[in-house]
């Protein structure tokens, strides 16, 4: 008989060590189904996608919000970039976004700068901003690096036995490793997330002094306080 639907062709690339690599590294989502991969994507991307439709079902629910019509130009991205995202966390910020963006009452606007610079964001970048928010809101929007590292203790970037102050301690002061930190930095400022400067030294002082390094503060900017409330829930009606 002839093999109209080509289901040979399918059972023979199913036994190439190339594709069964390729399911190895894609994880869940080549584990949906057993045809070819490019279904098995396809069926992770729409769970994802119904996944993001039932927390804004869920959210807009909570709050009484009667959603209005989203223009395409953020429902598209907003649905593509949630069928994509594993962390559960950030897959939520993807709902949130979609629910501001459908809140009548347009207290939190949701640009479309937002939504590519969600995709660049890593759990760990996403955590570190958040915790950065909300300190903010109590302690006020500069930051040194030093008051940074403590933040990163927060969520585990930066181990707490190594933030230890002279005074508690006759040993010298270990320097944690702040790669990861500086990282984290890096990509929320690229973003436009963040912004730093600098505090110049009093005029006045010593020569000695005033050769010394000018300390850098760190602030979140406008853009980046804008993302983040439209990323957290909308407010109950």
């Amino acid at each position: 008989m002839e093999d109209v639907f080509g289901v040979g062709k399918v059972v023979e690339k199913l036994a190439d060590p190339v594709v069964d690599l390729i399911k190895k590294v894609a994880g869940p989502a080549a584990e949906e189904v057993g045809l070819t991969m490019r279904d098995s994507v396809h069926v992770y991307r729409a769970k994802r996608a119904y996944h993001l439709a039932e927390k804004f079902r869920r959210f807009t629910a909570e709050r009484g919000i009667d959603p209005k019509a989203v223009s395409l130009k953020l429902l598209l991205p907003i649905l593509d970039g949630a069928s994509i995202e594993e962390d559960e966390d950030l897959h939520t910020m993807w709902a949130n976004l979609l629910a501001n963006a459908a809140d009548p009452r347009e207290k939190i606007p949701v640009l479309p700068a937002f939504l590519p610079v969600l995709r660049e964001l890593t759990p760990r970048d996403a955590q570190f901003l958040n915790v950065w928010y909300q300190d903010a809101r109590q302690n006020g929007n500069s930051y040194s690096e030093d008051e940074l590292t403590k933040l990163g203790a927060k969520v585990g970037l930066v181990p707490e036995e190594l933030i230890i102050l002279p005074a508690q301690s006759r040993q010298p002061q270990a320097k944690p490793d702040l790669v990861i930190l500086h990282t984290i930095l890096d990509t929320l400022k690229r973003n436009g997330l963040i912004g730093q400067t600098v505090y110049p030294h009093d005029l006045g002082a010593s020569p000695v002094y005033n050769r010394l390094p000018l300390p850098v503060i760190y602030y979140i900017s406008n853009f980046g306080v804008e993302f983040i409330r439209a990323c957290l829930p909308p407010e109950a009606s």
